[in-house]
């Protein structure tokens, strides 16, 4: 497709993609999935924190993620906290998370911030992100 077709055009042409490859799935479900996406980016582009996180936090990131190429080491993690926080490496890139949680230690990894912040903070935040964003609040 070409980039400059406007976005209504992609959003039909996508569409009828997914719907070729899975034919169970109806073109309205499609369209209204692809809305959503689009919708949630849209917010995500704009928003604003009205004010920073005050939770121990703690950031796990992949050593090879070629998205994150152009981010900050700390995703930006330093203008959104209001104290400090911890990054944890593990080895590997974008599925990492999905394809070998056990071979990474990721049980481990979070059960050790688990352990180690209860008796601080009243409430954790971990943020994952690679292909995705989890984040996990504990109070």
């Amino acid at each position: 497709m070409m980039k400059s077709q406007p976005v209504q055009e992609k959003l039909i042409y996508t569409a009828r993609v997914l719907h070729d490859s899975y034919p169970d799935v109806s073109i309205d479900d499609i369209n209204y999935l692809l809305s959503s996406f689009l919708a949630r980016a849209e917010c995500v582009r704009k928003y604003e924190p009205s004010c920073k996180v005050k939770a121990a936090t703690v950031l796990v990131r992949t050593t090879k993620t070629k998205a994150a190429k152009n981010l900050p080491h700390d995703y930006g993690l330093a203008e959104m906290c209001e104290d400090k926080f911890d990054i944890i490496e593990v080895e590997g890139g974008h599925n990492c998370f999905y394809e070998n949680p056990l071979g990474l230690g990721l049980p481990d990894i979070g059960s050790a911030i688990f352990t180690g912040f209860v008796a601080y903070a009243d409430d954790l935040v971990i943020y994952i992100h690679d292909a995705s964003v989890f984040c996990w609040t504990i109070s």
